[in-house]
């Protein structure tokens, strides 16, 4: 999926999260084209991940 973004045209860098819900079969995947996007922000916000 990072790849593709690359080829879309989107420029890095990008910002990835993977988030495994505990009672839950599956993952959500986020991907940011901006890290410093709103999208970027609220998902760090949300799950207390500041930006390494």
């Amino acid at each position: 999926m990072v790849e593709k973004l690359g080829e879309g045209g989107a420029d890095p860098p990008h910002e990835v999260f993977v988030i495994r819900p505990v009672e839950e079969p599956f993952v959500v995947v986020y991907l940011a084209l901006d890290r410093e996007s709103l999208l970027a922000d609220t998902v760090r916000d949300e799950f207390d991940c500041p930006r390494g």
